[in-house]
């Protein structure tokens, strides 16, 4: 970042003396010799490995705080940042989407214990709103995955292989997912297209 400020500027100057040089009546070539050294004297060579040792520095002090820095340039970005929030659970531990919680308007209960006759229900609906567990899109998006792993593991497994009698897989611009399985239609999606 700051190499990237440092460089108009640095630019900016060789330029100006160019320019000078020029209207001096200096020629053109010199001018231009003297101009680019101007340019590469103004940036420091240890200017980039201040820079990194500024990332470092920053990414131990983030360590001690239990968060992990994978690339030093990313420390730079978050110079102006005061809250970082994820979403995802299993994501950051994991490398992978995980189901923790299931609820309905009444009730929740987070995974791995059992679930009333209500929950269950909704945990179906959600994966059955899901590509068929072996269809060969089933793994293309990580949050199917997640709940199609969750009913398994809440003991769906059998009803998982309903067939699907007609599909609209999940498209970016629709923002849902919606399945025709057993003479129901079960949709999944974001809250703010489904709603409406």
């Amino acid at each position: 970042m700051m190499l990237r400020q440092l460089l108009p500027l640095a630019a900016t100057g060789g330029a100006l003396v160019v320019g000078s040089g020029v209207m001096r009546g200096q020629s053109l070539l010199s001018q231009l010799a003297i101009g680019g050294s101007i340019a590469v004297a103004a940036v420091p060579e240890g200017l980039p490995l201040l820079a990194g040792v500024g990332e470092a520095a920053v990414a131990r002090r983030l360590a001690s705080r239990n968060a992990l820095v994978r690339r030093l340039a990313a420390v730079e970005a978050l110079g102006r940042v005061d809250i970082a929030c994820t979403d995802k659970t299993g994501t950051l531990t994991e490398g992978r989407l995980a189901l923790r919680l299931v609820a309905d308007t009444a009730t929740e209960a987070e995974l791995p214990t059992p679930l009333s006759p209500a929950l269950r229900a909704v945990l179906l609906a959600a994966a059955l709103a899901s590509p068929h567990p072996a269809a060969g899109d089933a793994a293309a998006h990580p949050t199917d995955v997640a709940v199609i792993r969750g009913a398994q593991e809440a003991g769906l497994d059998g009803e998982l292989g309903a067939e699907r009698e007609r599909e609209a897989p999940f498209d970016p611009a629709r923002s849902f997912h919606a399945t025709v399985a057993q003479g129901h239609l079960y949709v999944k999606g974001a809250a703010e297209t489904l709603a409406p």
